[in-house]
């Protein structure tokens, strides 16, 4: 029963995988779990990191579980930092986990009392050292059936993740609205750009003409060089080629908003680099104020679209 309750909703996961695209890193889940009559809180939190990393917070009884949670949770989590923390839950009458009980503390006592008396000691044992002494005996409770138990906490476990996956899902949806917003921004000042660079050429070519006439005589200086100088002048500050390939850059951001592919992270952060070559080749090309002033502008989008690309798995 719970083996098709599983496949149901690794169904339902895949679905929304494919409806929603971008996840997020930034997530959090709480689930459960019910073993041996005790029920069992498991926690998941996710933030951003480059490569996948787990940190496990646990009772030491369920260390041998480990192995086996990672793989379930790397089944739908390929990028962030994940802590997982997996406690009892308390019930009336039940003492703190992790904590020593009465009985145990009593234990403890009476052995150190004998101890002392045995080695003629007479220093007073003080509370925190007998914290500090429970501890470093770490009694810890029995697991009866450790292959049943390991099902019952993936189970829960990958319960927890689902949880967490349309977590996921649902902030990469209000990241993907985000990316629109700055890409479409971005969009429209290159074409204000592509408008501005067409004019551009012959603007600067009139000014250098001009400013030529102010120096040695320029009946001097033969038509077809001066031609010939100019138009090489001018192909240095031709910006059409990265207009074409930051328009190109912008279509390519928006096919992968829409793609089903794992990590698309680490791609939209190489094509922001690109788009960053491009425009600081735009500006070191543009001899426009204006085109330079938009150049700032598109710089100061892509800034914010790789802030936010830090939050993409």
């Amino acid at each position: 029963m719970m083996v098709c309750i599983r496949k149901i909703l690794d169904t339902i996961c895949s679905t929304l995988y494919k409806y929603y695209m971008i996840k997020s890193m930034t997530a959090f889940a709480r689930g459960g779990f019910q073993s041996h009559g005790q029920r069992y809180i498991i926690e998941i939190q996710s933030v951003n990191r480059k490569t996948l990393e787990m940190h496990f917070h646990m009772p030491r009884e369920f260390l041998f579980a480990e192995l086996h949670l990672k793989k379930v949770i790397a089944r739908k989590v390929h990028r962030g930092q994940l802590t997982v923390r997996i406690s009892r839950e308390l019930t009336t009458g039940q003492h703190l986990p992790n904590l020593p009980s009465n009985d145990q503390l009593k234990h403890i006592v009476e052995y150190v009392s004998d101890v002392k008396a045995s080695l003629n000691i007479t220093e007073d044992m003080t509370l925190p050292l007998l914290f500090d002494l429970a501890a470093r005996i770490g009694q810890s409770e029995v697991i009866e059936d450790e292959k049943r138990f390991l099902e019952e906490i993936s189970e829960g476990c990958a319960a927890c993740v689902d949880t967490l996956f349309e977590m996921k899902c649902r902030e990469g949806e209000e990241l993907k609205k985000d990316f629109l917003f700055h890409i479409q921004k971005l969009q429209a000042i290159v074409e204000e750009i592509a408008a501005e660079g067409g004019s551009a050429k012959d603007r600067f070519e009139k000014r250098l003409s001009e400013r030529m006439k102010d120096f040695a005589p320029i009946e001097n200086v033969e038509d077809d060089r001066l031609i010939r100088e100019i138009a090489i002048l001018g192909e240095k500050i031709d910006i059409a080629e990265e207009i074409t390939r930051l328009r190109s850059h912008c279509g390519q951001f928006l096919e992968l908003l829409e793609k089903d592919e794992e990590r698309l992270g680490r791609t939209f952060e190489f094509l922001l680099q690109e788009m960053n070559r491009e425009a600081n080749t735009i500006a070191s090309k543009s001899q426009e104020l204006s085109i330079s002033q938009k150049v700032v502008t598109i710089k100061s989008e892509l800034d914010k679209l790789r802030e936010q690309i830090q939050n993409v798995e």
